[in-house]
């Protein structure tokens, strides 16, 4: 598991704490952008702390 998804400084990991802090004003849901590997943890980080995003797998080839 990427150090992101882990809490290492608190209760929450810091993927946990940057998404809640983002979606604090309500101006915009979070556009989430990662490997394909990660299609599944990245939705129940996010509806772990109650915020709403679209994930968008990175495809890009090199």
């Amino acid at each position: 598991m990427p150090k992101q998804f882990l809490p290492l400084t608190g209760e929450q990991s810091s993927f946990k704490d940057a998404v809640m802090m983002l979606s604090q004003d309500d101006l915009f849901d979070p556009i989430t952008w990662a490997n394909r590997g990660y299609r599944f943890v990245l939705p129940e980080e996010m509806a772990a702390v109650d915020a709403c995003s679209s994930f968008r797998p990175n495809d890009l080839t090199r």
